[in-house]
């Protein structure tokens, strides 16, 4: 759904705009923002072209990544790294013809929050104190004026150019305004009642279990699954609800650039507290030579959560029971 947000200015109107269809994916269009300075990849590249950027990608808020001539990028995308590399070079890098590089950069978790109409900081929470980039991509960027106040966030920025492709995945229990401020972006979104029709990576094994196994929305079965596309252009907001799962590729020319406002919701601590205990059992018992419980864990819980209810209901179709049954598979191979 398309809405013109011209008079959206605050969170409390945004929720009522997005009540008219509770817990689905919205574009936002002529929203307000916070004034800003330029913010494109030439006007970030000429004021920050001398900025020494951290010696490797990491996985920790700053990572180059190398898509390759691959159409998605890997599970285990391939890293580069800047060694001695400016920003100006880095820029010039990503945006060059036939360049297969893209950057991202991500504060901590709740490093950021909205007071008044600017984003503030909190530096501590870089552990490694990298993040000159960051600081200098915060004060920057554009901010929707529909943020809500005194709320600790992520702040995620984005630059690539065409075809790069992050590849299918979801960001869990989190609320997302995505913000595109250059070039166009293709995106498709699912919410599949059954989640075995996106293949997530078994958490049991993977610490990637929020990407799909499939990579891409061409490999799902989309009879099993109803799928939304849109298109981002400059000055888009898409916000993206809990657990929806999305890709999202470049399709113009020239560089892109987004800044992803991404809130936590506290069912975040549970649900990673529920992957954690179950992942922690399977551990104990492999380490304690017991395959056999191991491989029983993971069919309990798959058991229990895809047999009829007491009413005669059914909470999660087959498939389901299959991914996790295949998860529990996986369990004696780690």
């Amino acid at each position: 759904r398309a809405l013109d947000a011209r008079d959206v200015a605050s969170y409390d109107a945004f929720r009522e705009a997005a009540m008219a269809e509770p817990g689905a994916p919205l574009l936002l269009r002529n929203a307000p923002m916070s004034s800003a300075s330029t913010f494109t990849t030439e006007a970030l590249a000429a004021e920050l072209r001398d900025l020494q950027l951290p010696e490797k990608s990491s996985n920790h808020g700053f990572f180059v990544g190398d898509q390759g001539s691959a159409p998605v990028m890997d599970a285990d995308a391939k890293a580069w790294h800047p060694r001695g590399c400016t920003f100006g070079t880095l820029a010039a890098a990503i945006t060059s013809s036939g360049s297969s590089l893209y950057l991202s950069v991500r504060s901590a978790n709740r490093a950021c929050r909205r007071v008044e109409d600017k984003v503030a900081y909190d530096a501590s929470k870089c552990k490694d104190g990298g993040d000159a980039l960051l600081r200098e991509l915060i004060a920057r960027a554009p901010m929707p004026l529909m943020l809500p106040p005194e709320r600790d966030h992520v702040m995620a920025f984005w630059m690539g150019s065409k075809g790069k492709n992050f590849g299918l995945h979801t960001d869990l229990y989190t609320e997302q305004f995505l913000v595109q401020t250059e070039g166009v972006k293709e995106v498709f979104l699912l919410l599949p009642e059954d989640a075995s029709v996106v293949a997530p990576l078994p958490f049991i094994h993977s610490a990637k279990f929020y990407k799909s196994d499939l990579r891409s929305v061409a490999n799902v079965d989309l009879s099993r699954a109803g799928c939304l596309r849109t298109v981002l252009g400059p000055g888009d907001i898409l916000y993206i609800p809990p657990f929806w799962w999305h890709e999202l590729r470049t399709i113009s020319d020239g560089p892109s650039l987004t800044t992803t406002f991404r809130l936590h919701l506290q069912e975040n601590k549970t649900f990673y507290a529920a992957v954690d205990a179950i992942y922690k059992l399977c551990k104990a018992a492999r380490e304690e030579g017991n395959e056999r419980l191991a491989r029983h864990i993971c069919t309990y819980f798959a058991h229990s959560v895809s047999v009829p209810s007491a009413r005669g209901g059914q909470w999660c179709q087959a498939g389901t029971t299959a991914a996790l049954a295949a998860t529990a598979g996986a369990a004696a191979a780690v």
